[in-house]
């Protein structure tokens, strides 16, 4: 809950699980950061996403930032991350 965001870049630059609270932190954010490329914005980044995807099978070594700019959402993604967080709380009495 007090936790800090992971920022985007580094959320998906980083290799295998980090420790302790911040490993809860980057699952939950790397969910919500799939489900918004699949389904955010009107599935503006679905199409990018599912090639990035697909491409990933063959070449294990791709970065999302060359299908997707990472700058372009971040701003976008984080408010709508902070809001999931807040209605979440508010649906458990927590606000």
């Amino acid at each position: 809950e007090n936790e800090t965001l992971i920022a985007l870049h580094d959320l998906v630059n980083e290799k295998g699980y980090l420790e302790g609270n911040q490993k809860d932190l980057q699952y939950t954010q790397s969910w919500y950061l799939v489900y918004f490329l699949m389904h955010g914005e009107n599935e503006k980044y679905q199409k990018k996403f599912m090639k990035y995807l697909k491409d990933l099978e063959k070449e294990q070594n791709l970065s999302i930032e060359s299908y997707i700019s990472l700058k372009e959402i971040e701003q976008v993604w984080l408010k709508k991350l902070r809001h999931l967080h807040d209605k979440s709380k508010k649906s458990r009495g927590e606000l």
